[in-house]
């Protein structure tokens, strides 16, 4: 065994001492790791400690000295670990990560003050306290604003999915028997027309998966963390699209970071009226023939009559006479009602037409400058609820077959008459 009289000198200093760390090879000249107990001070320690180069590091009532070089015996077999496998992982105040969190989320300390039921000076102070404790600046505070510095956005993105991991773990410990779930976001009639009458067929596949569906048309927020999975029309960024197509003025999330788009299918548009309307108006051979009829408009796609017109080389003019309504079903149920011709996406009217009474009058369709996409958070897309559902909405929107269902030509006439 080592004779070294480090041992001694410690408890001739009131304290006692810990070794730290295994040696493997002798060595005349090592540096390695003590603890000793708190009640030691540089002050207070025997003069030759001064040798070892003491520096104190609080640490849990213990002092952590590091630094130490000392004249080891030429029989010691040991070497010693360094410092760091000994401390303690230092975690910022949780506090301050969650209103650190919650502002950069919103990307204002009000907002983030009413989600924790706070003020807003205290989630200043929290977040001015994470800035003192990381060194750096975490936001850029304007005049009537707050902006995520570089360093705020890689942080924000880190605790952000720490926080929901941390969140879902918790659901699993206190409820390690309930189903699994995820909550889909669906633009209303698509979900109604598309989604809910394959739902059924999901739901005997995967009894084990609860699926919640909202009916919305506006932006996903993905960074509020309340959708796992959303269905919107538009174009993603980095997809170029025609200018000459019927526009989609749509924003599909409010923000693409962290957000993987998956294709489904195309918007094609298509016109559509009552048989009945049809048959008591204006014969229609070509598109412009569809100016003899009130159009009717879909509040969300302005610009849908006017650039499909525009794509069969018909202008609309101010003095067409128009309707407008606030959603595909209800311009629907007004062609219904003989309210004039509408102009729907195919995929919806692929599963509603039967049964109606609505025919197209023109074959074929126009696409407009937008697809349907399945959107989720790139963080959870392998969750099994997520995955699961997802691969079983890619393969439907694979086997979606576009159907015909221009009435033919000897039957239009038939209309007509």
């Amino acid at each position: 065994m080592c004779t070294s009289s480090c041992p001694a000198r410690a408890n001739q200093a009131g304290g006692s001492i810990k070794r730290v760390g295994l040696w493997d090879e002798p060595t005349p000249r090592i540096t390695f790791a003590i603890v000793f107990s708190s009640r030691y001070r540089r002050e207070k320690a025997p003069s030759q400690f001064a040798n070892y180069g003491y520096r104190k590091r609080g640490w849990g009532g213990q002092t952590i000295c590091r630094g130490y070089t000392h004249e080891l015996c030429s029989c010691m077999s040991r070497t010693a670990i360094s410092q760091e496998s000994i401390m303690p992982v230092r975690y910022p105040p949780l506090l301050s990560l969650r209103a650190f969190e919650a502002a950069a989320r919103h990307l204002s300390f009000t907002h983030a003050a009413d989600e924790l039921c706070l003020t807003q000076s205290a989630v200043s102070r929290h977040v001015r306290s994470l800035e003192d404790y990381l060194g750096q600046r975490m936001f850029d505070r304007l005049t009537r604003r707050v902006e995520l510095t570089p360093a705020g956005e890689e942080y924000f993105r880190a605790v952000h999915h720490a926080l929901a991991e941390i969140e879902k773990a918790t659901r699993d410990v206190m409820q390690p028997d309930r189903k699994a779930s995820l909550t889909l976001s669906v633009m209303p009639t698509l979900g109604a027309n598309w989604l809910m009458p394959r739902l059924g067929s999901f739901s005997e596949t995967y009894p084990d998966i609860e699926v919640r569906m909202i009916s919305s048309i506006e932006p996903v927020n993905f960074d509020a963390r309340e959708i796992d999975v959303a269905i919107r029309v538009g174009s993603p960024p980095g997809v170029l699209r025609d200018k000459h197509l019927p526009r989609v003025e749509m924003d599909m999330v409010t923000n693409w970071k962290g957000v993987t788009a998956e294709y489904l299918f195309p918007d094609l548009l298509v016109p559509v009226l009552s048989s009945k309307l049809l048959s008591q108006g204006a014969a229609i051979n070509e598109a412009r023939d569809l100016l003899k009829y009130r159009l009717i408009h879909n509040a969300s796609r302005e610009y849908a009559w006017p650039d499909w017109l525009a794509a069969h080389d018909v202008t609309l003019t101010e003095k067409t006479d128009a309707i407008t309504y606030g959603h595909f079903f209800m311009t629907i149920r007004a062609a219904l009602n003989c309210k004039g011709v509408a102009l729907i996406p195919s995929v919806i009217l692929n599963n509603c037409l039967e049964g109606m009474d609505l025919v197209q009058p023109l074959k074929g369709d126009v696409e407009s400058a937008g697809s349907y996409y399945l959107l989720t958070r790139e963080e959870n897309r392998n969750e099994y609820a997520v995955r699961t559902f997802c691969n079983w909405l890619l393969a439907e929107a694979d086997n979606e077959k576009t159907r015909d269902l221009a009435v033919a030509p000897d039957d239009l006439e038939d209309v007509q008459q």
